[in-house]
């Protein structure tokens, strides 16, 4: 971690600050003559060091703003002294990032997707760059999974809302940009992702096919046998088939009522071979 602590950093960035900024050009011609003389590599080698330490930015020719190494176009701004040249620095006064916000997303990643951060902007949207994706691909394959349920049901409301949240914070390639938009939907990300590990768990592939089979159940068998008057003796067993498929998430024991489901299927089973019979 730079400190920027040495003598050439610290003339360059009292330089900067005294004049609320100024041009790459103006910086190199300061400090290339006496009574400095450094050499331009030297110069931009301490800007550099006072962008990562988050002491400065830059603002590029076409609008862009740098205020990491990692930023996109930072690598030519700093190897090309032309570029560098056209650029203007600005002292960085954004504080709305602190060290407890930084903590307080390092935890995210730790507890909800088991990677380990450095609480730094720079690794931190590392972090959202490379882990992000694959977790929207896991939403996606859950909303899928929602969308072969009977009624096909819209995924719950957090759910939604970590699916935008992991949009808005992948919406930029910029750090700053970057982690501000991770602290900002911070709430959202960890309660969508903690109900994301809950769901994937207990919405399986055998719990879907379940609530399948229990639909057509009652869609099928049921519903023909009450249509037909011979739902009597099973009644009962309908309605309680109805209530769990009524709840907001059927899946869940939904073992309790395979007697309930089988009992319908008997029934309707019986009844087919009795009409069959008669006819």
């Amino acid at each position: 971690i730079p400190t920027c602590q040495g003598q050439v950093p610290s003339v360059i960035l009292a330089f900067i600050e005294k004049g609320e900024g100024t041009a790459g050009n103006v910086l190199l011609q300061e400090f290339s003559r006496p009574p400095y003389g450094f050499p331009p590599d030297v110069v931009r080698a301490c800007l550099a060091a006072l962008v990562r330490a988050h002491k400065v930015k830059l603002k590029t020719e076409d609008g862009n703003t740098i205020s990491s190494v990692a930023d996109p176009g930072a690598r030519e701004v700093f190897l090309q002294v032309t570029r560098l040249k056209r650029c203007e620095i600005f002292p960085n006064k954004d504080a709305s990032i602190t060290p407890r916000d930084l903590t307080a997303m390092r935890r995210f990643f730790e507890e909800n997707l088991r990677v380990d951060v450095e609480p730094t902007a720079d690794a931190l949207a590392d972090a959202v760059f490379k882990h992000f994706a694959p977790l929207r691909e896991r939403l996606r394959m859950l909303e899928e999974r929602f969308a072969h349920l009977p009624g096909a049901p819209s995924v719950e409301e957090p759910l939604l809302k970590l699916a935008r949240a992991l949009e808005s914070c992948r919406s930029s390639r910029n750090i700053d940009e970057t982690v501000k938009a991770v602290k900002r939907e911070l709430p959202v990300l960890q309660e969508g992702t903690q109900l994301l590990d809950r769901l994937s768990t207990e919405l399986t592939d055998e719990g879907l096919y379940a609530v399948r089979q229990a639909a057509e159940v009652r869609d099928v068998h049921f519903k023909q046998l009450a249509a037909e008057g011979s739902a009597t003796g099973v009644s009962e067993q309908g309605k309680q088939l109805e209530a769990q498929l009524d709840l907001r998430r059927p899946w869940i024991e939904m073992a309790s009522i395979a007697p309930v489901v089988e009992a319908i299927r008997t029934r309707y089973r019986v009844r087919r071979q009795q009409l069959l019979g008669q006819q």
